[in-house]
């Protein structure tokens, strides 16, 4: 049984990757998700119910459809309002970040910011905004982060800041409300945080409000949300497929083998996985693989799990373009902060 599992899910973690690598590319999880869906059926596993009906079996329904709408709210914050700089480009986009997630932040960063390298500095500074929020990060938002590490917070934040340089960033203003975004934003986040047994609705009512807002819902590039959509179903297949029962096996066995080391770990883990993935991806294979570790007597590791999402999420810099001009700086923050969380936790 174990080496059936381990061969069937190194066949669906090769077009996983892709996913990731060409996480700009909507045709890209179009290409994966019908290839695993035809290995599916080809092989007799699958049949064509199971295209809605996997979501249901997998349990992972709820999960995608947060994260789809938490994407799709973040790219209707970037066109529902004209949002004006506010002191700084660089403070501007460290409460773009806080207020309206990374997704917000990066199509934000698009319209305002010409230059690369500057581009990427707004980005870095928004990224440390971003994971000050337990909504603006994906990795938070997603998993949490328990009381005892409260400080790894703040210490992403500034590493991040630090990052992000101090040149000056040329910022293209806009006319329009100053402040209400901004506070909108902030309630939202208030309300996700304090109930989290309401998110869908919240989520949902949020996008609904918003997209009604200079008919924002007709100018969002829906690329990424066919990518986001296309990835979830093929994340539910490798799902049925195995892969978080493998990775659970392993965990609920490193947990005694490697008790000592394990946080830091899957701290280093969940980082690899976020940056090769996605953020969405590793959100998704991560809750999925929670979902089957049942012997996992502690929750600390979901929120190393959470952590390392957070560090490994350079989507912002490929999804704007500009991760060439700053491989460099991504690589140095993550190492950075690997190093000493791995102390620290």
């Amino acid at each position: 049984m174990l080496p059936h599992l381990v061969q069937t899910s190194m066949w669906l973690f090769i077009p996983l990757l892709l996913l990731g690598l060409y996480r700009k590319k909507w045709w890209m999880a179009g290409i994966v998700f019908l290839f695993l869906f035809s290995l599916g059926l080809m092989q007799g596993s699958l049949i064509f119910s199971d295209l809605w009906m996997l979501p249901l079996y997998t349990n992972l329904w709820e999960n995608g459809l947060s994260v789809f709408l938490w994407v799709l709210l973040g790219m209707l914050w970037s066109v529902a309002f004209p949002v004006q700089k506010i002191y700084s480009a660089r403070v501007t986009a460290f409460l773009m970040g806080l207020c309206f997630g990374e997704i917000g932040l990066t199509f934000l960063v698009l319209k305002s910011v010409s230059d690369p390298k500057q581009r990427g500095s707004a980005l870095f500074a928004g990224m440390a905004g971003a994971v000050l929020s337990p909504v603006g990060d994906l990795g938070r938002f997603g998993f949490g982060i328990q009381a005892e590490y409260w400080y790894a917070i703040p210490l992403i934040s500034l590493v991040s800041l630090v990052i992000s340089g101090r040149e000056e960033i040329e910022w293209r203003e806009e006319e329009g409300a100053k402040y209400l975004p901004y506070i909108l934003g902030v309630l939202i986040s208030v309300m996700l945080t304090f109930f989290p047994d309401f998110q869908l609705l919240i989520l949902g009512v949020a996008a609904l409000g918003l997209s009604v807002v200079n008919r924002a819902i007709l100018k969002i590039p829906y690329y990424l949300l066919g990518m986001v959509a296309l990835s979830f179903f093929a994340i539910v297949i490798a799902t049925a497929g195995g892969i978080p029962e493998l990775l659970a096996w392993s965990l609920e066995n490193a947990q005694f083998t490697y008790a000592t080391y394990l946080n830091a770990l899957l701290l280093l883990i969940a980082t690899v996985v976020s940056a090769l993935f996605g953020e969405w991806n590793a959100v998704l294979l991560g809750q999925a693989l929670q979902e089957r570790a049942l012997d996992i007597q502690t929750q600390e590791l979901w929120t190393m799990m959470g952590l390392g999402i957070a560090i490994g999420g350079i989507s912002p810099l490929i999804l704007a373009g500009v991760w060439r001009e700053n491989w460099k700086r991504a690589s140095l923050l993550i190492v950075l902060l690997l190093s000493l969380l791995s102390i620290l936790v």
